[in-house]
């Protein structure tokens, strides 16, 4: 009967401790919250890149959610961006735009960092991949960067943090990349 008992105690344990490593949420995080981290994201790339065209997220994923607090959280998510039909000075939301057909659209893959406090989005940091857009025959791709990092208005600074960013762009050329370096 022990042993019965035992047994049934250890694969309760093993089992409790896979349990914990599947993958399960173990922080209820509200899902407004990370519409409202790729709204940010979204946003920070578009700000960011020189094309006549807005950006919109059509794949994302959320990949972690790290709980700093009692309402501060930092979520990294992965997302692709196309462009939209949209002008860059229009006032619509992105969302709401449709996507640019054919074949040279630009689409990039993105991954992003968001720590909110509150319901506030406080920093975002953005990474996107951008396909070579040259007309070789070559099969390589060698992809083109961006990073790009806000520091939204409000959001504490302790002003020894040093850095700069990086903004990429096409200079309608062929393959040409106009790069902008500015301190953050």
């Amino acid at each position: 009967m022990e042993k019965t008992v035992m047994k049934i105690l250890i694969i309760f344990a093993l089992g409790m401790n896979y349990w914990s490593c599947s993958g399960f949420p173990v922080f209820d995080y509200d899902p407004s919250s990370l519409h409202e981290a790729l709204s940010a994201s979204v946003a920070k790339v578009n700000s960011q890149l020189l094309s006549p065209y807005l950006f919109r997220a059509f794949r994302s994923s959320l990949k972690r959610v790290n709980a700093l607090g009692e309402d501060s959280v930092i979520m990294s998510l992965e997302f692709s961006v196309r462009e939209t039909t949209c002008l860059r000075g229009s006032v619509e939301d992105p969302s709401a735009c449709a996507f640019q057909r054919g074949y040279y659209a630009q689409t990039a893959a993105c991954r992003s960092t968001v720590q909110i406090l509150g319901e506030q989005v406080q920093q975002v940091w953005a990474h996107c991949r951008w396909p070579d857009t040259s007309e070789s025959s070559s099969s390589e791709e060698s992809p083109r960067e961006g990073v790009f990092h806000l520091q939204t208005e409000g959001s504490p600074t302790t002003g020894t943090e040093q850095g700069c960013a990086v903004a990429l762009s096409d200079t309608g050329g062929k393959g040409g990349i106009d790069t902008g370096v500015f301190p953050l």
